[in-house]
C-alpha cells in the first residue's frame, strides 16, 4: 500500500523506493563475510558437491507441496 503511487504520491513512493535500496545495500554489506564463507566453501567443495548444489537449487521437488 506504502508503494502504491495514487495512495502516496510520486515524492514518498520515490522516496521509500530509494529507502529500500538503500536498506538492501545495508544489509549486503553487514553480511559480506557471510557472503565469502559461502563463496569460499563452494570454491573449495568437490565436484560432486557442487552437482548436488545446482540440481538442488534448480529441483521443483524443494517447493513446498500444494494443499
Amino acid at each position: 500500500m506504502l508503494m502504491n503511487v495514487p495512495v502516496t504520491g510520486v515524492l514518498l513512493h520515490e522516496w521509500i523506493g530509494a529507502g529500500l535500496v538503500a536498506a538492501i545495500f545495508i544489509h549486503l554489506a553487514l553480511n559480506r563475510r557471510w557472503f565469502a564463507g559461502v563463496a569460499r566453501r563452494f570454491k573449495s567443495a568437490g565436484t560432486k558437491a557442487k552437482g548436488r548444489f545446482v540440481l538442488d537449487t534448480r529441483s521443483p521437488s524443494r517447493q513446498a507441496p500444494a494443499s
